[in-house]
């Protein structure tokens, strides 16, 4: 017994998707009774396209079903759009997914990462609010109103003149009330 269940030829095609165009082969369409087509969207298989080995699915397009076949394994097999090819296949657990070593890899470090995160102390883990108040900036960036940067100057001008002005806490509030009535007099005059 073979190790590839279904075999046929057929000739390579150029399949449009949209605007993009990928180098494809044809399902055989007497094989679809024999395939489980009508309970998977895609059908993932394993073969062999003239010696290239493929790891895909077959994939409804307008009535037919058809496998996006790897440029560069054609090229080096000296295979083009239009050559006449045997492609020799199996279905391939539906629920097997085949991660690439580069991807596995990013994702075990970011699970180290987060693992290092989760277990370290809270007041050592990063603070999510204040990388927000960072992004913010200061209080006379430029993406202020010009009537905010005035009030707050005149703001901190009040609190410079008036922390010069006394020696003392107790002092500090006599001048903070007094700025107080001297504000709330004038919004009565007017």
């Amino acid at each position: 017994m073979s190790y590839f269940e279904h075999v046929f030829e057929t000739r390579i095609a150029r399949h449009a998707v949209g605007t993009y165009h990928y180098t494809v082969v044809y399902l055989d369409p007497s094989l679809h009774a024999a395939l489980p087509l009508d309970r998977h969207a895609r059908l993932r298989i394993e073969a062999d396209v003239s010696g290239v080995p493929v790891k895909g699915a077959w994939q409804p397009a307008r009535g037919k079903w058809y496998l996006m076949l790897p440029k560069d394994g054609l090229k080096a097999a000296g295979l083009r759009i239009g050559s006449s090819v045997e492609v020799s296949f199996r279905v391939s657990p539906q629920d097997d997914v085949e991660i690439p070593d580069e991807l596995a890899a990013l994702l075990a470090a970011k699970a180290r990462v987060h693992g290092r995160i989760c277990s370290a102390p809270p007041w050592r883990r990063p603070q999510p609010f204040m990388a927000t108040l960072s992004t913010y900036g200061n209080l006379f960036d430029a993406h202020r109103t010009p009537m905010m940067q005035r009030v707050f100057q005149v703001i901190f001008l009040v609190l410079v003149v008036a922390s010069a002005g006394c020696n003392t806490v107790k002092g500090v509030g006599q001048d903070i009330q007094r700025a107080g009535e001297s504000i709330e007099g004038v919004a009565k005059k007017k």
